[in-house]
């Protein structure tokens, strides 16, 4: 059965409540002067600091590996990597492997059983739930709503 289309509410976009992403991200943010040092070779500063939690935040990477290499792109160029645009269609694979295990654990705080993911990945197409906003609008929706992780 279809989703019974609402007023998605946004998709998240800052940083008011830590708990709400996975636990790793909380650790990376944690961790994130430590990581930055030796790649900067000086404390980062205040507008670095915010930078790189909102960056881990709002999903851009989720791992140590991809957060170091976007610092040193940043050192090298002096210029921040650019955020994903939320409102932006984003490749089908991408919406599945990426970004919906951030937005369901956004909404939800647990990681999707196999169901859900079935559920939502089909639910991923061009011109519906093709965007960060979208989709996310919709799992929140559904929550708020029905009161569940799927239909």
């Amino acid at each position: 059965s279809s989703i019974t289309k609402g007023a998605p509410t946004s998709a998240p976009t800052s940083t008011g409540n830590l708990t709400k992403v996975r636990p790793g991200i909380r650790t990376l943010i944690s961790q994130i002067n430590t990581i930055a040092l030796p790649i900067y070779d000086r404390q980062i500063n205040t507008t670095e600091n915010k930078y790189w939690v909102d960056y881990l935040y709002n999903g851009q990477v989720d791992n140590k590996t991809d957060l170091t290499a976007a610092m040193k792109s940043h050192k090298n160029s002096g210029h921040f990597p650019p955020r994903t645009s939320r409102t932006a269609t984003v490749d089908s694979e991408v919406l599945k492997n990426k970004w919906f295990p951030y937005l369901f654990y956004f909404v939800h705080q647990k990681e999707p059983d196999s169901s859900d993911k079935e559920y939502w990945y089909g639910r991923i197409e061009p011109g519906d739930r093709d965007s960060i906003e979208k989709l996310g609008g919709t799992i929140q929706w559904v929550k708020e709503n029905l009161g569940a992780t799927r239909r």
